[in-house]
């Protein structure tokens, strides 16, 4: 689907969704289009829907094999403070505004973490990859540098440091059959600037074709 919004890189055709519009309204249905301002869903009662994006206030995957890790509570969360402050963490935004920028793109999606946290997720085992696009926030700090990690049942399954929010962000495609415990972390960098928005956007597990449950 071509995505000019929010949603790019998000959503597949066909993808069953529910559409929450500003006026308070459900839309359950497939995914066929999205693009050009508006967006296009065959309703489950068979019928078709268009609705401009302008009026589009949420847009949630429905289906058993992909989870939003921001629709996950956190099993356990630990921070550490700098400089005295512990700055919390947020869920589908920035510190700074709605959308997580990274690179010029927005995505509707995604955990932001302030250096030193990291997030605990209990999957029980139910997914097989985890994908993500992290990096640095577009409106971190100029001096804005920070260590990244992704870690599956305690070990480390990835780890980079991001220096400067012009950095290239890192698209992540990584498994985690049989992982009962995902945690992602940001770690301080060199300069502990207090404006490091380190963005997991788009974090989400997903279920293989043909995977037991």
């Amino acid at each position: 689907i071509e995505d000019d919004g929010p949603y790019r890189g998000a959503l597949a055709k066909d993808m069953r969704v529910q559409v929450s519009l500003t006026g308070g309204e459900l839309l359950l249905g497939s995914m066929l289009a999205i693009g050009d301002g508006s967006l296009r869903m065959r309703l489950d009662e068979g019928s078709e829907a268009t609705a401009p994006m302008t009026k589009v206030r949420s847009i949630d995957v429905v289906s058993d094999k992909l989870q939003w890790l921001s629709a996950i509570e956190p099993s356990k969360a630990e921070q550490t403070a700098a400089f005295d402050r512990v700055r919390p963490w947020t869920k589908d935004r920035s510190p700074e505004g709605a959308g997580i920028q990274l690179r010029g793109k927005v995505y509707a999606r995604g955990i932001v973490l302030a250096p030193r946290t990291k997030l605990t997720f209990d999957l029980g085992a139910r997914y097989d990859v985890f994908e993500c696009v992290a990096g640095l926030e577009e409106r971190s700090g100029p001096l804005a540098h920070a260590i990244f990690r992704v870690y599956a049942d305690g070990k480390l399954l990835w780890e980079a440091t991001q220096d400067g929010a012009a950095a290239t962000p890192h698209e992540l495609k990584l498994p985690i059959t049989g992982c009962k415990e995902l945690a992602i972390e940001a770690d301080f960098g060199e300069r502990f600037d207090l404006g490091d928005h380190c963005a997991f956007a788009d974090a989400r597990v997903l279920k293989s074709t043909g995977a037991s449950k």
